[in-house]
């Protein structure tokens, strides 16, 4: 994990152009990973993974480790990180609207 100069955490996951005849991975799940509206969209693609938030959690293996993370209880927030960090997984289709 690595922070780019705005801060935003990156958790490395690959990010590549799919034909749509090529789309059925067996296991592979498909995920909707915003880009700050449209922001960082090209650094996903240059970059090739994308990143979430600006909690670090790389080396969280549990939601409770996650949780620990914040001062203030944000369930939607540490939901979407546990499913960042702990579900998401080489294979699986990131879609990101620009």
């Amino acid at each position: 994990m690595s922070s780019d100069p705005s801060g935003t955490k990156e958790h490395k996951v690959p990010v590549v152009a799919v034909e749509p005849e090529a789309t059925t991975v067996p296991g592979a799940r498909v995920w909707v990973v915003r880009a700050g509206g449209g922001r960082y969209v090209r650094h996903f693609i240059d970059r090739s993974h994308v990143c979430s938030g600006n909690v670090d959690v790389s080396s969280a293996e549990t939601r409770d480790e996650i949780r620990s993370k914040f001062t203030e209880e944000s369930p939607r927030e540490v939901g979407q990180l546990a499913a960042f960090r702990l579900e998401l997984c080489e294979g699986d289709y990131v879609i990101t609207p620009e």
